[in-house]
């Protein structure tokens, strides 16, 4: 199996816990529990290393679009946000209500991406501060706020190429690692299994049993002669 995908050799690893997970502990062929560890740690690091790695080229061009939206809207609600607060009765003292949403002498200063995504995150708490009603902020307004923040840390990840990069190494790692613990798993069932490895229970594991070669019929072939040395003078 060594063209096997990422999924079928997690998918093997498995197969192969689980059918050492039924097999009495009396059975030659049952795993110690150390080796059984390291088939576990394994999977379990493959398939972690495989989940971690970004999305393809083309879905972090659409990540990277979806970011920068998000962070439009997230530029607009800010202004939403501070408009409010400009619009509060005359009765209230705006500053400490600015000062509150992080807006410093009523200013909304400048917006980069970091600066946004703090303002969003600040803002429910900042609301909910608030004992005055008319300086909190609706639960519709809240929600939406909270939908951009979730929208902006989903898509950040997706967009770095390096970050790929770096966890796809892991991953190829972490790939060769399983793929050793497969090998070892094969080479112990064929020393532990009656039939070695062409015994019907290797499919159990996800390994073909080897097909013993057809004799025709005919007598056992000679083992090969061992030579002799010749005896001296």
């Amino acid at each position: 199996m060594a063209n096997q995908t990422v999924q079928e050799l997690v998918q093997q690893l498995e197969l192969i816990l689980a059918t050492d997970a039924a097999v009495a502990a009396t059975e030659r062929r049952k795993f110690g529990a150390a080796f059984r560890g390291e088939v576990a740690a394994a999977m379990n690091g493959l398939n972690g290393a495989e989940q971690a790695i970004p999305a393809s080229e083309s879905q972090r061009q659409g990540a990277s679009l979806a970011l920068q939206a998000a962070y439009t809207l997230g530029n607009g609600w800010i202004h939403s946000v501070h408009g409010r607060i400009e619009a509060l009765p005359p009765d209230v003292a705006k500053m400490p209500v600015f000062t509150a949403y992080d807006f410093e002498q009523g200013n909304i200063g400048e917006l980069d991406h970091p600066r946004i995504k703090q303002l969003l995150e600040l803002f429910p708490v900042a609301s909910a501060g608030r004992s005055n009603p008319d300086a909190q902020l609706p639960a519709d307004w809240l929600t939406q706020i909270a939908a951009v923040v979730a929208a902006i840390e989903f898509n950040k990840p997706l967009t770095s190429i390096g970050d790929r990069g770096d966890k796809v190494r892991v991953r190829d790692g972490k790939r060769d690692v399983a793929e050793d613990v497969r090998s070892r798993v094969w080479h112990f069932l064929s020393y532990a299994l009656l039939l070695r490895d062409a015994d019907p229970l290797m499919n159990d594991y996800g390994f073909t049993p080897r097909q013993p070669a057809s004799s025709g019929g005919g007598e056992a072939p000679a083992p090969p002669a061992v030579p002799v040395p010749e005896s001296g003078p």
